[in-house]
């Protein structure tokens, strides 16, 4: 899986986004990953009615510590990251 990221990560960034609801409160988790200057960019935002909170902004140098970093701090996981539909194309 990571080596097959990291091949589409080279050309194209990937997201995931998230709806989660508790107490009655619906928010918007989006996530943002590519690779840029030998680096993996991270960006995590939790957006709750008009206003959006910036969770995670990181430069990361490896796959394995993105994917700790969603593990231990957001609701995502690695594998939720897809491309976007013309990338495939």
């Amino acid at each position: 899986m990571n080596s097959q990221t990291a091949r589409v990560l080279i050309d194209h960034e990937l997201s995931a986004t998230a709806l989660i609801e508790t107490d009655e409160t619906l928010t918007k988790h989006s996530a943002r990953l590519k690779f840029d200057q030998q680096a993996y960019v991270l960006n995590v935002k939790i957006t709750s009615g008009t206003e959006t909170e910036t969770l995670i902004h990181k430069r990361l140098t490896s796959l394995p510590e993105v994917e700790a970093l969603l593990g231990s701090e957001t609701v995502f996981i690695l594998s939720d990251f897809k491309a976007p539909p013309s990338a495939s194309a």
